[in-house]
């Protein structure tokens, strides 16, 4: 069951309603949104929309991602027709361009390039599964939307976990087109390599921030942000709290720790980044 809550700034709280009627996608038996955030469109014949990215896990056609929307602020909810591929569930989104989104996903898809659901495909084989994120590229339409073929970015290493994304700046305004994802960026695996593979996912440590200076196509700049390599590191959601400084709220372990990053130490020694950055 999902359900909606009115608010004011957090202040003050409405009355609970239950929307899942209007946001489950037809024919799966669990669904959830993110986790981690949505956004609102700042550009384009939607401005102001609210978008949430979901995931449907109990489906035929494997695991994979569509979008919820609201164009009253949150009183009534839409699906937007269109999905992704098989294989993607936990996933956040931002704003591209006017009409395009980039879908940044948890990736439980084989290795390959197949538009289709593999036979024997399952989603805990992690012996098969390529162990780096999901990216989508949505151009909608009013209430339909395309998606583009998903595809494993091998800048972004994971181990099958949720990431964060937000946009730090861009689109709107002067300022460069800098997105921001985090993510415990790791394909280490210390335990049971040999069938059944499925109990040996791949450790959950390194947090690191990536950027990208180009809508998501690349991300050449990264640093590890917490502990060290072998620090637990789990969910997590990056957002801009300031010039020059974006907040994390992440897991580590057992506990919900919150860091503030400066983006010019996350830039520093990539000369042709701090040059574009000014």
């Amino acid at each position: 069951e999902f359900r909606r809550v009115l608010f004011r700034s957090g202040v003050t709280w409405g009355a609970i309603s239950d929307i899942t009627k209007q946001i489950k996608h037809p024919n799966v038996s669990d669904f959830a949104s993110g986790p981690g955030a949505g956004i609102r469109l700042v550009s384009g014949p939607n401005k102001g929309r609210i978008i949430i990215p979901f995931n449907a896990v109990g489906g035929k056609d494997g695991w994979y991602n569509y979008l919820g929307y609201s164009d009253d602020l949150g009183e009534t909810w839409g699906i937007i027709e269109g999905k992704s591929q098989y294989g993607t569930n936990e996933s956040q989104v931002v704003q591209i361009a006017d009409n395009k989104l980039l879908i940044n996903a948890r990736n439980h898809r084989f290795n390959g390039d197949s538009d289709k659901t593999p036979n024997g495909w399952n989603p805990w084989n992690f012996n098969n599964i390529a162990r780096y994120r999901g990216l989508i590229d949505v151009f909608v339409d009013g209430t339909k939307s395309k998606w583009s073929k998903t595809r494993i970015c091998k800048d972004l290493p994971d181990p099958q976990c949720q990431g964060g994304i937000t946009r730090y700046s861009g689109l709107i305004g002067d300022e460069p087109s800098i997105l921001i994802f985090t993510n415990p960026a790791s394909t280490l695996v210390t335990t049971r390599t040999s069938p059944p593979y499925r109990y040996a996912p791949p450790k959950r440590i390194n947090g690191t921030m990536s950027l990208s200076l180009d809508d998501g196509a690349t991300w050449p700049i990264k640093k590890r942000f917490v502990g060290n390599r072998y620090t637990e590191f789990q969910y997590s959601q990056p957002i801009r709290i300031s010039e020059n400084q974006i907040g994390v709220i992440f897991e580590s372990g057992a506990e919900t720790r919150f860091a503030v990053v400066n983006i010019k130490w996350l830039v520093s020694g990539y000369k042709y980044a701090e040059h574009d950055l000014k």
